[in-house]
């Protein structure tokens, strides 16, 4: 997406049958890192839970998973030092 926004478009508007109009009304591609911010905090690890919660009430998944130790941080430790932190 970040290299290249305007190829991810183009395969996100194939694979949704929406138009790259559309596509690109999602989100600003300029503005990659408010979008999807290279962080691990407590808000996207509170977001998988709750996604969690809802797939096991609703019969989704059978069991729950240690998010916490699921969540291996050193691929983000990796892309902060190689991409910055997405500010």
């Amino acid at each position: 997406m970040v290299a290249d926004p305007d190829a991810f478009i183009s395969y996100a508007a194939a694979q949704s049958g929406q138009s790259e109009d559309m596509v690109r009304s999602w989100q600003d591609f300029d503005d990659f890192g408010a979008n999807y911010p290279l962080s691990f905090d407590g808000t996207y690890l509170d977001a998988l839970s709750s996604i969690q919660d809802f797939e096991v009430e609703n019969d989704i998944i059978a069991e729950e998973i240690d998010i916490a130790s699921w969540t291996d941080s050193s691929y983000l430790e990796r892309a902060q030092q190689e991409f910055g932190n997405g500010d």
